[in-house]
């Protein structure tokens, strides 16, 4: 009896070995996988783990999602969202842009800034920041987004080599380039389109081209500062040279938007009666300076743009003009706000 029941007690446990086998064989991982196929069934057993199949079945990612990176080394279907972040913002080879997140997720970037940083700042300069830093801005990070139309310089934050790609040159508009001699002046696109049409208006002035007023500052290269800086150390000394100049990578016409004007000298001509003195000659100067304030604070926000700083002129005795949109420039002129009263 005893025997009887052995045996029959052994056939049930190899019944259910035999059948557990026929069950594991046939058992389907991406059973609850609702975009399994028999196209990318088998291609994605072969590459996810077990463990990886469970993530893909809870996110339900789609096959486009994460199969362009198969046979990418260390690929990680868990940063699949951030690939394809950085893909869509930068497009890349998915080697490099897996080696990219891989590295600095979490250290450098997140889910919040990765988009912004990506489409401003290619992989080369970002990991050659993080890596490297930057002496002129040490422990600082990378401005966010400095494509923006507000954007500006804020405290532990650098431009580093930041240019923007849609520089041109200012065409239609007297220039002399106070940064850099015999080269064009540039800023970004739209304000440079924006900048033709307000010289062209400013004709009505005193007739002359440009209100008799000179385009001198533009876009100004992270490389161009780092050698305005170096002079100015020389001449100023460390203790005060940031009182000056800024810090290569922390000047706002780097950005693109800023432009600068200078209003030309009026040469007054002799009289038939008496000759004109120096008092006359700086008397219509000051006129016209008045006369072309006036009319810029008047017209300026129509076409963009707003005095960047309150004094209305920088260090230099040129205006600066910052481009900020037509609707937001008008915002601000009436509000009375300055690009640090927007957050």
């Amino acid at each position: 009896m005893k025997t009887k029941r052995a045996i029959f007690i052994g056939s049930l446990i190899v019944l259910f070995i035999c059948c557990y086998s026929i069950m594991n064989k046939h058992f389907d991982p991406l059973a609850r996988y609702k975009y399994a196929d028999n196209d990318n069934r088998d291609l994605i057993i072969s590459y996810l783990s077990s463990e990886d199949i469970n993530y893909l079945i809870d996110r339900q990612l789609l096959p486009e999602e994460f199969m362009p990176y198969f046979g990418i080394s260390d690929f990680n279907i868990r940063y699949t969202v951030y690939y394809n972040i950085a893909k869509a913002a930068r497009p890349a080879d998915a080697q490099t842009i897996v080696d990219f997140v891989n590295k600095y997720l979490d250290v450098t970037f997140n889910h919040d800034n990765l988009e912004p940083l990506v489409r401003n700042y290619s992989y080369e300069l970002m990991s050659d920041f993080f890596e490297h830093g930057d002496r002129y801005a040490e422990n600082e990070g990378l401005l966010i987004d400095p494509s923006a139309l507000t954007a500006k310089i804020i405290e532990g934050k650098t431009l580093y080599r930041y240019q923007p790609d849609d520089l041109v040159d200012i065409v239609n508009v007297p220039s002399v380039n106070a940064y850099s001699e015999n080269e064009p002046i540039q800023v970004r696109k739209e304000p440079a389109s924006a900048l033709s049409s307000l010289c062209a208006a400013a004709t009505e002035l005193n007739g002359k081209t440009c209100g008799n007023m000179i385009l001198v500052g533009g876009f100004v290269s992270y490389e161009e500062q780092v050698e305005l800086y170096e002079q100015a150390l020389l001449h100023y000394g460390y203790d005060e040279v940031d009182q000056h100049i800024f810090k290569p990578g922390h000047f706002e016409n780097q950005l693109g938007y800023t432009v600068e004007l200078q209003l030309a000298k009026v040469e007054v001509e002799k009289a038939e009666a008496k000759e004109a003195t120096a008092d006359d000659a700086e008397a219509e100067n000051k006129k016209q300076e008045n006369e072309q304030i006036a009319w810029l604070k008047k017209h300026i926000a129509e076409y963009g743009f707003v005095f960047r700083y309150p004094e209305d002129v920088n260090e230099k005795g040129h205006l600066v003009l910052r481009y900020v949109g037509v609707e937001k420039a008008k915002e601000m002129t009436e509000k009375g706000l300055r690009l640090e009263d927007i957050g």
